[in-house]
């Protein structure tokens, strides 16, 4: 568990060769019949991993916050896909704000009382079409010429806080993405403050992780 600041707390997990047949039955058992139904139709054995594993940690970080057992969460999502939890039992105050992601071998389930959102990716290196089509041209000249960060980490980087901001406005992919223009705050995974959001991202492994959280 990593600390992410006063109101937020962000989990994160390492699935490493994946889950095993017995944790992938027993998980499995413990989300409802619909969800548990529904991994069979994924394609890929390691996308039903990670989606359990989302919603298992997801319900856990709940119950730690909310004080009630994980098997009360009910989840749906708004338009764009950013989930929301109630709760089938009483409460007495607001139910936390969550967002989930997952990439590779890392799952991450960020909690706080106010809107938020998270991403995680495993570095991957963009070609010049990518970069036109999500990069504003500082960022671009950033991705380039970044010392000390190769291409692949400081791209990823910058599409983790594009994402986890757009998570923690409940916004589509459908936006100006050349125009979230974070190249002020490009010089190295960091903490910060902009467009009426705190951030923090920071690399584990080969991988780029942030959480935007509105303040």
């Amino acid at each position: 568990m990593n600390q992410h600041s006063s109101s937020s707390k962000l989990y994160l997990l390492d699935l490493g060769d994946g889950i095993d047949e017995a944790i992938f039955r027993e998980w499995s058992q413990r989300i409802p019949e619909e969800r548990s139904a529904a991994l069979s139709r994924f394609h890929f054995r390691a996308d039903a991993e990670r989606s359990l594993a989302g919603e298992i940690l997801a319900r856990a970080a709940l119950s730690m916050a909310a004080a009630l057992p994980p098997s009360a969460f009910r989840f749906a999502r708004g338009p764009h896909g950013k989930p929301a939890a109630t709760s089938a039992l009483p409460h007495r105050a607001p139910l936390p704000e969550f967002n989930i992601s997952h990439s590779g071998q890392f799952v991450a389930c960020a909690i706080s009382s106010r809107p938020i959102g998270v991403d995680v990716e495993k570095f991957f290196s963009p070609d010049e079409a990518m970069l036109q089509r999500i990069c504003a041209p500082g960022e671009s000249a950033f991705i380039r010429k970044s010392a000390g960060l190769s291409p692949a980490a400081a791209f990823t980087l910058l599409w983790t806080l594009k994402e986890s901001w757009l998570k923690a406005r409940g916004q589509g992919l459908e936006e100006n993405l050349p125009g979230i223009d974070f190249s002020p705050f490009l010089s190295r995974p960091s903490a910060f403050t902009a467009k009426a959001h705190r951030f923090q991202s920071f690399f584990r492994d080969d991988y780029a992780i942030s959480v935007c959280e509105r303040l």
